[in-house]
């Protein structure tokens, strides 16, 4: 019989000199901490060993994605400060799925003094999911100033590695604030491709159809990861300017990566057109396009007037 462990002590004490990892539903003590339970984390914290200590953190990532009921908040802001890198990214990770106002300070303060790249980009990723949740629950402008200015501050920084740059630049699209979105807007007239790309994907995140224009703009860009981009946002955006120019993809486009990616815009912006004409390469060549046309009629399948082949 398995021995069931009942409190949060045993399990930090098990997993500091424990030779076997615990059950994941072990891991679940973990969630919603508080009191003296926040003490015990704080004393055993760092005596589990470094590799253990990676296996929790991404255990309860994962739980934290699986199971938004149990609340990981309290624990990931605990590993912010632990002297792993990878430990930090796996917390930050785990704040941006359970997003709470209350982690911003400490977000930010890592973010200001961090040094490893990928614990940098997490942390960029992490403050743009607060600024999203900030936007939906009218948090308080103070603090979303804030956040937009540790972005601003990558994005505008020369010394900053592009990759760095791009991720802050994609996290502003979900700020209404009018300086990220002048950003956004110089950002998708670029030199530079990765830039360009990156200015599409935060007008896709951003919810404003405003930036029609600018897409339909991007799609005549030479260079096809431009156009997947420019396809992507219009399809988060829902964008009905783009689908004659998605039928005509999939009538006339050899280039598959395209192709897949209209595929997916058309099911996006929906309606019978685009229902219709995913029928009609609903038996594809390509085990890859089958599969992207596939998934997208799945998008119809609420819709009683539209029937999904194979059904009838």
């Amino acid at each position: 019989m398995v021995q069931t462990i009942f409190t949060v002590q045993d399990l930090l004490y098990s997993l500091v000199t424990g030779t076997v990892f615990p059950a994941r539903s072990d891991l679940y003590f973990l969630a919603e901490l508080e009191g003296s339970e926040t003490e015990e984390l704080q004393e055993f914290w760092l005596l589990i060993p470094v590799r253990r200590r990676h296996r929790i953190a991404r255990c309860c990532r994962e739980i934290a994605r699986t199971s938004p009921a149990l609340q990981f908040n309290v624990f990931f802001r605990h590993l912010l400060t632990d002297p792993d890198p990878f430990v930090r990214q796996m917390a930050l990770e785990g704040l941006a799925i359970d997003v709470d106002r209350h982690a911003a300070p400490a977000i930010l303060e890592l973010l200001a003094t961090e040094t490893h790249l990928p614990v940098q980009i997490a942390a960029v990723r992490t403050v743009g999911q607060l600024l999203l949740a900030g936007e939906l629950q009218s948090w308080s402008r103070p603090l979303r100033g804030e956040l937009l200015a540790a972005l601003l501050q990558r994005w505008e920084t020369s010394q900053v590695p592009l990759e760095l740059q791009c991720c802050a630049l994609e996290s502003m699209g979900y700020s209404s604030d009018v300086d990220a979105q002048h950003t956004i807007e110089d950002a998708i007239v670029s030199d530079l491709e990765a830039v360009r790309i990156s200015a599409l994907i935060a007008m896709g995140r951003s919810a404003d159809r405003s930036w029609d224009s600018y897409i339909l703009e991007a799609f005549d860009d030479p260079l096809p990861p431009v156009k997947q981009a420019a396809l992507h946002a219009a399809g988060q955006l829902q964008l009905k300017s783009f689908l004659d120019i998605c039928l005509t993809i999939i009538e006339y486009e050899r280039d598959q990566e395209l192709r897949r990616e209209a595929i997916r815009t058309l099911s996006q912006i929906g309606g019978a057109i685009a229902h219709r004409a995913l029928l009609s390469i609903a038996v594809a060549d390509d085990p890859e396009e089958e599969e992207t046309v596939t998934a997208a009629l799945r998008n119809f399948a609420d819709d009683n007037d539209l029937i999904l082949p194979g059904t009838v």
